[in-house]
């Protein structure tokens, strides 16, 4: 935990010396609305499910095809949690009827336990990027040791493989919010849709009213970028991405 800690303020400290801080701070500039089309390949690659319906199923509802998801974990460790099988069970039909809901291009679950994605670099050393406009990661201030090493390997896998020279890296906001988010989505008319896509995941949200929580910073992020509910991200190019997390 001591190590993820360092990682994060050493990502801190390199994100305040940055290009991208520095404009976050230019009060000449505004976000810009996120706008895609129809052939730009995107990929999401989240620690948890649920994660990639609190950072950006407004988006993802709007442009379904263009998105194929990598779920890492279903948030289960090697021992187990409380509910055993049953649970596991029902977080995978859960993960079903979400992507049914979503309706992306296509996903996967690869099952890594819970807390162990830093062991997992061969699995994200064969995640083929090659075609990818955009690469949506959690966002980078995350205090979750598992996107603290999701990033970490992404980093490894950049390094390694081709990609297209125009990729973009795009964080969304989960675990934690973006200091400096420089595009939006207007999300208003999706916004009942992804509250109920949140309400799905009943083994994740048990405990918490997370569609409240993430309505509250929807609400908030659509206030700044002038709109009813909007999603924040923060575009990098790949370099910049290197520096921060590297």
């Amino acid at each position: 935990m001591y190590l993820h800690y360092l990682k994060l303020k050493n990502r801190l400290a390199s994100f305040v010396s940055s290009r991208i801080a520095k404009l976050a701070l230019d009060t000449k500039i505004t976000p810009k609305e996120l706008k895609m089309t129809l052939d730009n390949k995107c990929l999401v690659l989240v620690s948890n499910p649920m994660d990639e319906a609190i950072g950006l199923a407004g988006l993802m509802l709007t442009y379904p095809k263009n998105f194929e998801i990598l779920l890492m974990t279903t948030g289960y460790t090697d021992e187990g949690t409380i509910g055993g099988i049953a649970s596991h069970v029902a977080i995978s039909d859960e993960i079903k009827f979400a992507m049914e809901t979503l309706r992306p291009l296509g996903y996967k679950i690869f099952d890594i336990p819970a807390g162990a994605i830093h062991k997992a670099q061969r699995i994200f050393e064969k995640i083929n990027i090659s075609e990818i406009d955009y690469l949506f990661l959690p966002n980078i201030f995350s205090r979750n040791p598992d996107d603290i090493a999701l990033l970490d390997n992404v980093a490894n896998l950049l390094e390694e493989t081709e990609y297209k020279k125009n990729l973009k890296i795009v964080f969304f906001e989960v675990n934690s919010t973006l200091i400096a988010p420089n595009y939006y989505f207007d999300i208003t008319s999706k916004l009942k849709l992804k509250n109920d896509l949140i309400n799905s995941y009943k083994t994740r949200t048990s405990n918490k009213k997370w569609f409240e929580i993430i309505e509250g910073l929807n609400r908030f992020r659509g206030y700044q970028m002038g709109c009813n509910y909007a999603e924040a991200f923060t575009i990098l190019t790949v370099e910049d991405f290197l520096k921060l997390v590297k």
